[in-house]
C-alpha cells in the first residue's frame, strides 16, 4: 500500500499531510509517494518538503510523481534525489495531465527524465533504448506527446 502527499508551496499545507502519512505508516503502509501533480512545485520546494517528509518518516521509501508544466520537472527530480528520493514516476511520451488542472501538461517524459537520472551518476534498473523505442510506439499510436531532445545520456 501506498499514499500520496501533494507537494505545495504553502508550508502550513505539508504538516497535516504528514501526520495523515504518519498515522497510515503506523497502519502498515511500505512506501509513500509525493506528488507535484500539477507541475507547479519548484525545485527549492521540492527539496525542502522531501527533506521534511524524509526526516520524518525516516523508514518510509519514498517516491516522486513528477509533471513538467512549469519546466521544472528534470529539477524537482534532482531536487527530490538529492533530499532521499529514489524512485520517480512519470510517463512515456510524457503524456497525461491533470483533471483537476485545467491546462496542466503531462507527467514528466521517462526517456528525458532516465537520460538526466543517468547523466547526474545514477544506478537505474531500466534499459533507456526500450524506452524509447516504447516511446517512439506511444507517439505514433496517439499522434502527440513530447519531443525528445537530444540524449542527454545513451545507455551502453
Amino acid at each position: 500500500m501506498f499514499v500520496r502527499v501533494a507537494l505545495e508551496r504553502r508550508s502550513d499545507r505539508i504538516r497535516p499531510r504528514v501526520e495523515i502519512a504518519r498515522r497510515l505508516v503506523s497502519g502498515g503502509i511500505r512506501e509513500l509517494t509525493l506528488a507535484d501533480t500539477v507541475g507547479a512545485a519548484d525545485p527549492r520546494t521540492v527539496g525542502e518538503r522531501v527533506a521534511r517528509v524524509a526526516n520524518e518518516l525516516p523508514n518510509v521509501p519514498l517516491s516522486l510523481h513528477v509533471h513538467d508544466t512549469a519546466g521544472y520537472g528534470l529539477a524537482n527530480v534532482y531536487a527530490a534525489s538529492t533530499a532521499g528520493v529514489a524512485t520517480f514516476e512519470g510517463a512515456l511520451a510524457g503524456l497525461g495531465g491533470c483533471p483537476f488542472a485545467p491546462g496542466a501538461t503531462g507527467n514528466l517524459d521517462l526517456v528525458k527524465m532516465a537520460r538526466f537520472l543517468a547523466r547526474c551518476g545514477a544506478t537505474l534498473d531500466v534499459d533507456i533504448d526500450a524506452l524509447e523505442r516504447a516511446a517512439h510506439v506511444v507517439r505514433e499510436a496517439v499522434g502527440r506527446g513530447t519531443p525528445l531532445s537530444a540524449p542527454l545520456a545513451h545507455a551502453h
